[in-house]
């Protein structure tokens, strides 16, 4: 983990809520809202999409693309300060409408995923932070799906989505 968010998290300035106690102002933005979203971060982003080439192959979307599809990425970069033991987050957000809940074992390794989808619609989901096409990484599934490395759901508006290892 970055040593400046362990020393923003070890050194009493940050409250139990995670809002920054920094003086001599009471109030400090960056460490407010700073440390919330890069330890987020570290357990999902979804900052990146993809779209189907002509030969139906998955390429990052760019900038301009109408037809992207959110990628998610469940731990991309779990510290190892969290891996003591079993953890957990619930309720956070990512891009496309989805909300994420998921828990990881004491060797740092994603147990289990639950994807609600708020707008519907399709996205891919993958675990850690490995490059789109390989297949080097954990295998996921969700309900009747195939196992893959990058595992594509079609949503339904309200509807929630387990995501297990194989």
């Amino acid at each position: 983990m970055s040593r400046c968010v362990l020393h923003i998290l070890s050194n009493q300035t940050i409250a139990d809520s995670l809002l920054n106690r920094g003086a001599p102002a009471t109030f400090q933005i960056d460490g407010n809202f700073g440390t919330p979203a890069a330890l987020a971060e570290m357990l999902l982003q979804s900052h990146e999409s993809v779209s189907r080439s002509s030969n139906s192959s998955l390429k990052f979307a760019g900038t301009g693309k109408v037809d992207k599809i959110p990628l998610i990425r469940l731990l991309p970069a779990l510290p190892r300060n969290f891996i003591s033991g079993n953890g957990h987050v619930k309720g956070l957000l990512a891009r496309g409408g989805f909300e994420v809940s998921m828990a990881w074992d004491g060797q740092g390794k994603l147990t289990s995923a639950e994807i609600l989808s708020k707008l519907g619609g399709s996205v891919y989901v993958t675990v850690g932070n490995g490059t789109i096409g390989s297949n080097a990484g954990p295998r996921i599934a969700s309900g009747n799906a195939t196992a893959a490395v990058l595992m594509e759901l079609v949503t339904e508006k309200g509807k929630k989505y387990d995501v297990t290892i194989h």
